[in-house]
């Protein structure tokens, strides 16, 4: 079996069982710095990650979001038509109307109202060209929130030393999250089944060696069947394409700077 071949099937197959393929790091340079990796997860959970990792200071990033089911695409079709570098999918949305779950900004133009969501509540966005994350207390304590690109979600993972802790049933799914270093260094990145305590405290204690960076805020998107991550290479060769298994709304995505 070729190393390609087991790449394959370990992403097909999600959270590792029995038949376990054998553990295998792959990187893969998509060019403008920015980096695909998957790595294998263990002690205590057994998993694997996919993340891509990118200066937010030499590339562009933004939210993109489609109208209406009708409109929408499958994320392959959606990151080459948008000549993105790479992508992932967003935040919350109902599946029944299409519309957004909370606040969404799309190139200035806002749809839905910010919903309050608690403790963990925020969103990822881009002000004045640069990439941020909020909490919720701090986009309730701005007189005006303004972005050029904003989708709101759920929970803040890591913010500084706290990590979320919050009650009630942890289920473990496909999750994809956001995170930076406090700096220019981010990453976008989609898991196979973890719960949302579990996550935080896996980017709390192995984010330097899984994302090449101490975390300093992270932020859950939208997973279960919403989860995907896509990337290509400087050649446009697709690297990755962690599949979606539903449309989605919207998307966070990694552009070359113009």
């Amino acid at each position: 079996m070729t190393w390609r071949l087991a790449l394959i099937l370990l992403l097909a197959t999600g959270l590792p069982g029995g038949g376990r393929l054998p553990a295998q790091d792959v990187v893969v340079s998509l060019g403008h710095g920015v980096v695909w990796s998957r790595k294998d997860i263990s002690a205590p959970l057994e998993g694997w990650l996919q993340v891509v990792t990118f200066d937010a200071s030499k590339v562009k990033v933004e939210v993109l979001a489609r109208q209406d089911r009708e409109t929408a695409l499958p994320m392959h079709r959606w990151m080459t038509e948008a000549r993105a570098i790479a992508g992932c999918n967003g935040g919350y949305f109902d599946p029944a109307t299409f519309a957004p779950s909370g606040l969404q900004v799309v190139e200035g133009l806002a749809t839905g109202k910010y919903q309050q969501f608690g403790e963990w509540g925020g969103g990822f966005g881009v002000r004045s060209g640069k990439a941020q994350i909020w909490t919720e207390q701090e986009i309730l304590a701005m007189p005006t929130f303004e972005a050029e690109s904003f989708v709101q979600c759920s929970p803040v993972l890591v913010d500084g030393v706290r990590r979320f802790t919050g009650a009630g049933e942890d289920v473990r799914a496909r999750r994809t999250f956001i995170a930076h270093d406090g700096g220019a260094r981010w990453a976008l990145g989609v898991t196979s089944g973890i719960g949302l305590r579990e996550l935080a405290e896996l980017l709390v204690n192995q984010g330097a060696g899984l994302l090449g960076f101490k975390v300093s805020r992270a932020l859950n998107l939208d997973g279960g069947p919403s989860t995907g991550l896509w990337g290509r290479d400087e050649k446009g060769k697709v690297v990755v394409h962690e599949k979606e298994m539903w449309s989605v709304k919207n998307c966070v995505v990694i552009r070359p700077l113009q």
